[in-house]
């Protein structure tokens, strides 16, 4: 795109998208405007060249200024194009995927955009089940040309298509966080029911000299939990490093997420208390001579 007083600093620092529309095109996808107007009937081929720009062009080409009433043209393959005035800013809305970044984008009447038409999508709006329109439409169409190929998509599949990918590394990034959460159950579970059975001689020992089964519990309970208050702080402080590196990889969750954070840092707690509880519950109520025999 071409702006007076706007110079580009590389080749893609100008690139738009352009789309050619009818009037009533921004209510069917429930696009609001929010400054000028929306495109007329009247806008037609021989009316003056007109066109809405999005928040994100209007921002990038004019900064803070207002851009209505500014004329663009456009540059194609180095052939520049009648100017356009801008008539009206419209919001940001997504171009082809979902979480990719917003683009400029413009929107020109479709009988003035001198775009080839070898293909348009007609847009349908409804608030009833999409499925119910096809046949109408169907027949609608062949009543103007019975030679017309119609392939039918609706906005929701649309959007389910564009993030099939990401919901595929979602899954996998899932499964293995998952498998890894695992992991660290079954080593942290051994490791401390190994750290308190090896102590079944201590714990003998203590109940010989009158300690009761509660006060062995709360004494391995309260050992267990400073080790894992203490992990749980360390993996918090990694965790937080890290985000910068995972967060390019997220949509729709941040990477310091509270609710993942806690409750994965619940699950190992849990688990460590647990594996501590266990062997100490069983040493606790073995005789302690049983015990002191050991070697």
């Amino acid at each position: 795109m071409v702006v007076d007083g706007f110079t580009p600093q590389s080749v893609n620092d100008a690139l738009v998208w352009f789309n050619g529309v009818t009037d009533g095109y921004l209510d069917a996808l429930g696009t609001g405007l929010i400054a000028g107007r929306d495109l007329t009937p009247q806008d037609g081929a021989g009316a003056p060249p007109v066109v809405l720009v999005n928040q994100t062009l209007a921002h990038h080409f004019f900064g803070d200024a207002s851009p209505l009433g500014k004329q663009i043209r456009i540059n194609e393959h180095d052939r520049i194009g009648p100017p356009m005035e801008i008539v009206g800013v419209v919001e940001d809305a997504k171009y082809r995927r979902v979480d990719e970044e917003t683009l400029a984008t413009a929107y020109v009447p479709l009988d003035q955009a001198g775009l080839r038409r070898g293909s348009i999508q007609l847009v349908v709006r409804t608030d009833g089940a999409p499925g119910t329109l096809i046949p109408a439409v169907t027949e609608t169409i062949r009543e103007v040309n019975p030679a017309i190929a119609l392939v039918f998509n609706t906005l929701r599949d649309q959007v389910g298509a564009s993030l099939a990918r990401p919901r595929l590394l979602a899954t996998l990034s899932g499964f293995f966080g998952a498998l890894a959460l695992l992991l660290a159950i079954v080593g942290l579970y051994g490791t401390m029911s190994y750290s308190v059975a090896r102590r079944r001689n201590e714990i003998g020992v203590r109940l010989a000299l009158g300690a009761g089964r509660a006060g062995i519990l709360r004494m391995v309970v309260g050992e267990t939990s400073k080790v894992v208050a203490i992990g749980v702080a360390l993996g918090a402080l990694l965790a937080l490093a890290a985000m910068r590196v995972v967060a390019s990889f997220l949509y729709g969750v941040t990477p310091s997420d509270p609710m993942t954070l806690s409750l994965s840092a619940l699950a190992l707690a849990v688990v460590a208390v647990t594996a501590g509880l266990l062997p100490a519950w069983y040493a606790a109520g073995v005789d302690p001579m049983v015990t002191l025999r050991e070697e």
